[in-house]
């Protein structure tokens, strides 16, 4: 039985019992995207990122994907979005291609950052120029339109120079200065112009103006020296890297996941670093390539921690990752991190106890009304009297220092319980809305209800808040 689908208090409140109190008030799932049309394989979207305008009360979500009824090109890939009501998760508006005039081969991982000063929408993303070569590029939005603001995307990489097709930069993510109307886009990538060879990676930032996302500072600028000279180690790129503000200690911190030398490590051994970024300068301020995660014993390659994402808790930062509690045990941990240092105290907290020892792609978002931590992962569950392991996407409350607050609220129903042949894809995002300790989660996968099969991937989307009417998120919509 889908307890979040079964509108009686009877169901909601067994649903409370074995998911944790928090489940009370929230509205339902609602697919998002219906990628080459619903029940055909041929178009997917994937890697939802949301972003919060308090100004409309909205929720702008963006992902990539293939989807003929958006113009794709055969075989291209491409970045589209939606904006959403943040109270009841139901669209406001269609399915928007946000990679217009964009050239190249392909479009991924896109990130969104919402600006209230301009209001409008900031989106960095990564393009394949030309085959094998890739780059970041900007664009801004119209906050209550998505009209493209940019008469075409803006490249702010050049690695290796303007016109070198050798080096290339990945896996973007973005954050917001307010006090200075400005972004920091940070990457990873490779950069001749730095003495690096194409097959190493490192971290790269590049300040951007607020106005019209004009580049600012140091350009291109490297900040991490994880990469050995046989690039047999350096930052691992396909599990992320993450940036946070602080307006109190007017910074950013970077993290990503590397296997360090410098830090001790083997090969293969992945750890979390991250470095402060001075927010009106961009130099490295605190402590350098800072390790913030301890996973296993020195010099084994069988505990890992990966996947790291970061949020600035008042006058410091919250960092979580996916890692090993035993050997091939994977959970969600979680650290502080000195907002002036760049070093961690407090010690490794456990955020998630799964039944399966699965736990992966962890997001963070501060709920301002209660400063608590919100952190929104995917994981396995028990579900019946048969141990049936299959994966969801669920939310746990943590105190601002880091200690689980009550059980894991279960946020996705994807296919039906029981069956591991629907569930999430990769990556998961969360965003606070509002100061009436409500969120948003948004997230792909393939689901067996309203037209949807097997291994056909869509964005779905669900407010924490019960909004005005109730939707059962499988409407053409």
């Amino acid at each position: 039985m889908n307890l979040f689908a079964t509108r009686t208090p009877a169901a909601m409140a067994a649903a409370c019992l074995l998911f944790g109190s928090t489940v009370t008030s929230a509205a339902e799932q609602v697919r998002l995207s219906q990628a080459s049309g619903l029940g055909s394989t041929q178009g997917f979207a994937y890697n939802a990122s949301a972003a919060y305008n308090p100004d409309l009360d909205q929720v702008l979500v963006v992902w990539w994907g293939r989807d003929n009824q958006l113009n794709s090109e055969p075989g291209r890939n491409l970045v589209a979005g939606r904006l959403v009501d943040a109270r009841s998760g139901a669209p406001r508006g269609p399915v928007v291609r946000l990679d217009v005039n964009a050239g190249g081969v392909s479009s991924y991982t896109p990130k969104a950052v919402y600006n209230p000063i301009e209001q409008e929408y900031l989106v960095v993303w990564t393009i394949e120029t030309i085959a094998t070569h890739s780059e970041i590029f900007v664009q801004r939005y119209a906050a209550n339109t998505l009209q493209p603001l940019l008469p075409q995307p803006r490249q702010i990489s050049a690695m290796g120079g303007i016109d070198d097709q050798n080096f290339s930069a990945f896996a973007p993510a973005v954050a917001f200065n307010q006090e200075r109307n400005e972004y920091l886009v940070a990457w990873v990538g490779a950069d001749s112009r730095v003495g690096m060879t194409d097959e190493q990676r490192d971290v790269f930032i590049q300040r951007l103006d607020g106005r019209d996302s004009g580049e600012v500072g140091i350009d291109d600028f490297r900040i991490s020296s994880a990469a050995s000279a046989d690039a047999s180690r350096g930052v691992y790129a396909p599990y992320g890297i993450d940036v946070a503000y602080s307006p109190l200690n007017h910074n950013y911190l970077v993290v990503w996941t590397a296997d360090d030398a410098g830090a001790g490590l083997a090969d293969n051994e992945f750890e979390i670093f991250g470095q402060l970024i001075h927010g009106a300068t961009s130099v490295e301020t605190g402590a350098d390539d800072a390790r913030l995660s301890t996973t296993g014993p020195n010099g084994n390659e069988f505990f890992d921690a990966e996947q790291p994402t970061v949020v600035a808790e008042d006058a410091n930062f919250a960092v979580a990752y996916r890692a090993d509690t035993v050997q091939g045990f994977k959970e969600i941990l979680a650290t502080k991190v000195g907002g002036t240092g760049g070093t961690t105290f407090g010690g490794q907290k456990r955020l998630t106890f799964t039944t399966a020892g699965d736990a992966q792609w962890p997001e963070l978002a501060i709920d301002p009304a209660t400063g608590e931590v919100l952190v929104a992962f995917q994981a396995r569950e028990v579900v019946g009297s048969d141990p049936v392991f299959e994966k969801e996407v669920f939310v746990q409350r943590a105190s601002t220092v880091l200690n689980p607050i009550g059980s894991s609220q279960r946020f996705s129903t994807l296919g039906p319980d029981g069956s591991t042949s629907f569930g999430p894809a990769e990556g998961v995002s969360i965003v606070p809305i509002g100061l009436d300790d409500g969120f948003f989660v948004a997230w792909s996968g393939d689901h067996d209800q309203g037209g949807q099969i097997d291994n056909e991937f869509e964005v779905f989307g669900r407010s924490s808040t019960p909004g005005p009417f109730f939707k059962d998120g499988f409407d053409d919509l």
